[in-house]
């Protein structure tokens, strides 16, 4: 038996709606899910990611096909149903989406003969009747669904294109496995086999934040949520999935409505994050239901080993206490567990005014009052840095969206006030302003191709970050910190629009 996963970043056609508010999945959920499995069953197996990055991925991986990848969704999945997956895969396999938490013993659902079976739809398509987020089949043994698809995908799409508009079918590969196949293959669903649908359970006596019914073994979830964005509210999801985000607490909605509230005082007009638009309201919902591995992005000691060599700067000391401060040098100290803290050494500053600040810094608990929970996560230290003799303006963030520039960032502090100007990749003046004073016009840096290049490599698997980089005075670039959540959230800008028109990109 191989049970599989698809793990995939979508860059074209239809986008699925899960996009607009998870993201791309991450090698977290194939690894907790893969976990998960484990736990969950004594039958012989060999768990399998089919994705095109491997990198983190815990089981063993086989390289993505393109057959129609160009469409969009999950179109390209449908060639599993292909013949040739009995050579590629095995002779019976059951494939299993990522938006999935196994709360409870697998081996009756494994153990059925059936040479297909699939999840049963619930939802208000009057002529769907399957789900393709889970299904177990012989290889090859409804072959025609990929087959048909593949002699006329143009054909295809227009025929299930007439079908949506009509509300008969929902979706992409799992619209086209209801057409091709029709009503009558053999089901798992909630009564028999303890597959769940997260709606109805969201609607029931049985529903968040209460226990599962003891028949419960697996749970799938659809659309714009999945296991970190619900694990807030949700005990089980806790218990049996591998994720962690924000954490559970009495005054969780409270927080919630003042950062509601602050949007609308500091951003200009009434935020949505149910449905979020632009990119201030997505950077706050990414900022409440994070994902747990930005942890060791976010921690300054720890962010330097997750870039390469040639972009670090050296680290002198990592100390957990200010008395063990050398400073002998001038050098920057930059505490791990927060942001927007650092302290100079070498530029007036006396060695005890310093360590009475890194003090303070190091039993500050930062974040808290953001919602950003992850900063509690990270071991409280100080790190040391050389110095750098740095450019003006010296500091460069290059906002990512789905692993490509957005846009670029200058920052220079004069006179103690913040100042930065905004920039399109190809380094065109942009007329659009945030929180900080308007720099001046600056030169396009020499290195700007190689910052983008980098940017890129580092952002690869999120759907947003801020790679900041420092330029040196001989044009050298280093590595500055990962930023997830800019400002907390609260962008900004001005206009207005250019918020909203970053939105639509994320």
């Amino acid at each position: 038996m191989k049970i599989v996963c698809f793990k995939w970043n979508h860059t074209g056609g239809y986008k699925l709606p899960s996009l607009n508010a998870i993201g791309q999945y991450t090698a977290q959920h194939v690894n907790n899910l893969y976990r998960s499995v484990q736990k969950h069953t004594t039958i012989p197996h060999e768990f399998i990611c089919i994705t095109d990055d491997p990198e983190g991925i815990e089981c063993r991986t086989i390289p993505l096909w393109d057959k129609c990848r160009e469409l969009g969704g999950c179109y390209n999945r449908l060639y599993v149903f292909s013949s040739d997956m009995k050579e590629l895969i095995g002779d019976r396999f059951l494939c299993i989406d990522l938006d999935c938490v196994v709360t409870g013993s697998l081996d009756e659902l494994l153990s059925r003969d059936e040479d297909f079976i699939i999840n049963k739809f619930y939802g208000v398509a009057k002529e769907q009747y399957y789900n393709g987020g889970l299904f177990m089949m012989d290889a090859g043994a409804r072959s025609e669904v990929w087959d048909r698809f593949e002699q006329d995908i143009e054909g295809a799409l227009e025929v299930m294109d007439k079908r949506k508009k009509k509300r008969e079918i929902l979706g992409t590969d799992q619209a086209w496995i209801s057409h091709v196949l029709g009503r009558g293959e053999a089901l798992f669903d909630d009564e028999e086999d303890g597959v769940m649908a997260y709606y109805k359970l969201r609607n029931s006596r049985d529903g968040v934040g209460k226990e599962l019914p003891d028949k419960a073994c697996m749970v799938l979830f659809a659309g714009q949520i999945d296991p970190f964005t619900c694990y807030h509210a949700n005990r089980w999801i806790q218990q049996h999935w591998g994720g962690e985000s924000y954490p559970q607490r009495k005054d969780y909605i409270k927080e919630l409505n003042q950062q509601l509230k602050k949007g609308r005082l500091l951003c200009g007009y009434d935020m949505d994050l149910i449905n979020p638009r632009s990119m201030s309201e997505k950077i706050l919902h990414n900022k409440i239901f994070a994902r747990p591995d930005i942890v060791e992005y976010a921690d300054k000691a720890k962010a330097y080993e997750l870039v390469p060599e040639e972009i670090r700067v050296p680290i002198l000391q990592v100390v957990d206490d200010e008395k063990d401060l050398l400073l002998d040098i001038p050098v920057i100290i930059k505490p791990a567990h927060s942001s927007g803290r650092n302290l100079i050494y070498g530029t007036g500053e006396t060695k005890g005014a310093i360590k009475r600040k890194a003090r303070h810094a190091l039993n500050e608990s930062y974040g808290a009052d953001k919602m950003e929970w992850h900063y509690s996560k990270i071991k409280k230290q100080l790190v040391v840095q050389p110095l750098l003799d740095l450019a003006s303006p010296s500091d460069y963030k290059l906002h990512m969206i789905h692993g490509k520039v957005a846009y670029i960032q200058t920052f220079e502090k004069i006179g103690g006030k913040n100042y930065s100007s905004l920039y399109t990749p190809k380094w065109e003046r942009m007329n659009v302003r945030n929180k900080n004073l308007v720099h001046g016009e600056v030169d396009k840096p020499k290195p700007l191709r190689y910052m983008s290049d980098m940017a890129e490599r580092l952002s690869k698997g999120f759907d947003y970050v801020r790679i900041d980089f420092m330029l040196t005075k001989d044009d050298e670039v280093y590595f500055s910190e990962f930023t997830f959540f800019p400002h907390s959230g609260f962008m900004q800008f001005i206009p207005i629009a250019f918020d909203f028109k970053m939105g639509e990109l994320l």
